[in-house]
Formats: structure tokens, C-alpha cells, sequence
């Protein structure tokens, strides 16, 4: 019996989800995964589709400006 893969809210897993975006996001950690794009299915242990997702990544560090 084939299951679908939960994904959103979940910690990125390379053998389970292919990331799209990679997106700053100040609501969820790094590597949560923060939306779904495209469903994954399983059938036992292996993947038939990884699920398409959007990652959360760090904010990038703001440059300082010179004195």
C-alpha cells in the first residue's frame, strides 16, 4: 500500500524531500521545511517520489557599513 510523505514542518531529509526554494523565514528553523509543493509517496521503505518542498534557511548576516 503506497503512504504519502508528511512534509510540512518537518526537518529536510534528502532521501525523502528535493528542495525547489530555499527561503528566509524568521517563523521556522533552518532546514524546516516550510511548505509543500508537490506531494512524495512511499510504498514499505522505498521512495516512489521524493516530495517537492520549500526549505527555511538563516537570515543573511547585514553588511556593516564602513566608518
Amino acid at each position: 500500500m503506497q503512504a504519502i510523505l508528511e512534509a510540512e514542518g518537518e526537518s529536510f531529509d534528502p532521501l525523502l524531500h528535493e528542495a525547489v526554494t530555499y527561503e528566509e523565514n524568521a517563523e521556522h528553523q533552518e532546514g524546516q521545511i516550510i511548505g509543500e509543493v508537490q506531494k512524495g509517496y512511499k510504498l514499505g521503505d522505498r521512495v516512489l517520489r521524493p516530495a517537492l518542498v520549500r526549505v527555511a534557511k538563516g537570515k543573511l548576516a547585514s553588511k556593516a557599513e564602513p566608518d
